[in-house]
């Protein structure tokens, strides 16, 4: 049997419902968790590079070697794979948050390697561990120093796969059009979603609308991950410039990705241009309404001051506005199909403000609420993102 460690992002409660969900996907069974590292064993070796491509949140993926009771230059020395090489770079990095390790401890690993390579060099982590562009650039082989407090032992791990943050940050940054004004979805939490609207069986067909598609980020995460995707908004500019980004996408990343479909629509009436269209998901951020920011510790919005009663009527418009849409989606969703959904929440002067009672309504449109809200934001943030999964009932 085979352990790995799956180091996840700092949302952790998204990142774990993506792998929980991935690996039910693909028939791999639940991860055990503890802090930021989820635990799978496997009676085989896991496909890592397809996992780690596939996932949103996890950054790292590692295989446990073995256990030690004692952090020795020499115990750590036995479990590495160093291979046939003629220089050899490592690192160690530490997952726990006690014991710590002393930085000596790589020029002792250093000095047992030497007699075997003509080169051997550490690259020391920063606050304890490597970051996977380290990992990358500079081809280091790294081992996870795992403490167990339970049985008390030292877990070494050798890490296998790590997000290809280049390719990541292409798709954010490179693509022709974006709006940072609208607060956009990152391409790792848009990829989280769509991983979380993933059908019951691997055989089952992966299709995805996105009816408030923006720019089209939900919309590429699906096609890069092989969903057939459609898109819509109802600004035609909007469309366009979403229609513009995935050609780029198919270019630039090799997808044999012809046949997306975008339209110009309301999200409240996307189903008379899907006439006939059955989907097996719905994976979308709407429109969060005009945005809070604190200035000078003060709430404002469009730049004008702003008060609780600001945040009441700014919610239950957007409330209105999802009942209308989530209404009009049981039209083209199929059976047992899923809804991934933001809704915000706005925190002010120490409250949260949800979107009020908006479960409670979709279970009478025959949704019914099966994972979350899960949060992302950053925790001064005015607005944080609560995602919710549904499923059609």
């Amino acid at each position: 049997m085979k352990t790995y460690i799956f180091l996840l992002g700092q949302a952790r409660e998204l990142c774990l419902a993506e792998l929980t969900e991935v690996l039910k996907f693909f028939r791999l069974g639940h991860p055990s968790v503890s802090g930021n590292l989820a635990f799978v064993q496997s009676a085989s070796s896991l496909e890592c590079d397809q996992l780690q491509s596939l996932l949103g949140g996890t950054i790292k993926i590692a295989e446990i070697r073995g256990k030690i009771p004692d952090l020795t230059a020499e115990s750590i020395v036995e479990f590495m794979d160093v291979g046939e090489k003629t220089s050899y770079t490592f690192s160690l990095s530490v997952y726990s948050p006690e014991p710590k390790i002393d930085e000596s401890l790589h020029g002792e690993v250093k000095a047992l390697l030497t007699p075997k390579f003509s080169s051997v060099r550490y690259v020391l982590p920063k606050n304890d561990t490597l970051s996977s562009v380290v990992v990358t650039k500079q081809r280091v082989d790294e081992y996870l120093l795992v403490f167990d407090s339970k049985e008390k032992v030292w877990l070494i791990a050798k890490t296998v796969s790590v997000q290809n943050v280049e390719s990541w940050s292409k798709r954010d940054f490179g693509r022709p059009f974006a709006d940072p004004k609208a607060g956009m979805l990152p391409p790792k939490v848009a990829r989280m979603m769509v991983n979380l609207a993933l059908p019951e069986s691997p055989g089952a067909t992966k299709s995805l609308l996105d009816p408030f598609c923006g720019m089209g980020t939900i919309l590429a995460e699906g096609s890069v991950s092989g969903w057939q995707v459609v898109g819509s908004d109802q600004s035609a500019v909007v469309v366009e410039k979403a229609r513009k980004n995935l050609d780029w996408l198919v270019s630039e990343f090799d997808l044999k990705l012809t046949d997306f479909k975008l339209y110009v629509a309301d999200a409240t009436h996307v189903s008379k241009q899907l006439s006939g269209v059955t989907v097996s998901a719905i994976v979308t951020e709407p429109f969060l309404g005009a945005p809070f920011e604190l200035r000078a510790g003060r709430l404002t919005q469009k730049g004008r001051p702003a008060s609780t009663e600001s945040i009441e009527n700014t919610l239950k418009g957007l409330q209105k506005l999802y009942l209308g849409a989530l209404k009009d989606w049981t039209k083209i969703l199929a059976k047992n199909g899923k809804v991934v959904m933001v809704w915000p929440e706005i925190n002010f002067n120490q409250r949260q403000y949800p979107v009020k009672k908006l479960v409670d309504s979709c279970e009478k449109l025959g949704y019914t609420l099966t994972q979350g809200p899960y949060t992302y934001g950053r925790p001064q943030a005015v607005v944080k993102r609560k995602i919710y999964v549904f499923k059609k009932i």
